[in-house]
């Protein structure tokens, strides 16, 4: 379904910044600005696979089977769906080779509030950071208010970077998707 109104973020195309680490240079683009090859699907599903990315967000999803390149491919079709019909704004990380090696998203188009979520390759450790700061700052100039994260209590490498980029605790043990979370706001 197409939506015949405009969204603020409608006239992003990417962004570039480095990686917190090694200082290598990655670009922000929008999802449907990037073609789902077969390539790209196993990228998406090798990181999906990746043991702190499939045991904190895919595991109770595939009750402990792999994630497939199916869902990969699904992924990658409904993030760009998302920027089709302005109800949620997935912003893939590319590395300079163009391969996807993570992604923040916006997941809804509510300027006053909306949840953010993330995730990465470990071989790309150091690029969420300044991608989420990038996404933030890209949100804050389309005219977003603040943004919330879920995050388990225990993935603490989340919580630094979300703490990193401003966002504080704002309640704890909230149930999320059959999960125990604590709520992390920022303001835009």
């Amino acid at each position: 379904m197409q939506t015949h109104w405009s969204h603020p973020l409608d006239a992003f195309k990417e962004a570039a910044f480095t990686n917190q680490k090694t200082s290598l240079a990655y670009r922000l683009v929008r999802a449907d600005a990037v073609a789902p090859s077969p390539e790209r699907i196993e990228q998406v599903r090798a990181i999906c696979n990746e043991g702190p990315v499939y045991d904190i967000l895919f595991s109770h999803i595939f009750g402990g089977k792999p994630y497939t390149a199916e869902a990969a491919a699904g992924f990658l079709n409904w993030a760009a769906q998302g920027w089709r019909e302005r109800t949620h704004f997935i912003f893939l990380i590319l590395d300079a080779a163009g391969g996807i090696c993570g992604n923040v998203d916006i997941k809804a188009p509510d300027l006053e509030g909306a949840e953010i979520g993330y995730w990465a390759a470990a071989a790309h450790a150091g690029i969420i950071t300044p991608a989420l700061e990038a996404v933030c700052g890209l949100a804050r100039t389309a005219g977003y208010k603040s943004f919330f994260a879920y995050v388990v209590p225990h993935n603490d490498r989340s919580i630094r970077v979300l703490e990193r980029n401003g966002f504080a605790l704002d309640k704890e043990g909230v149930q999320y998707k059959g999960k125990t979370c604590d709520l992390y706001r920022r303001p835009l």
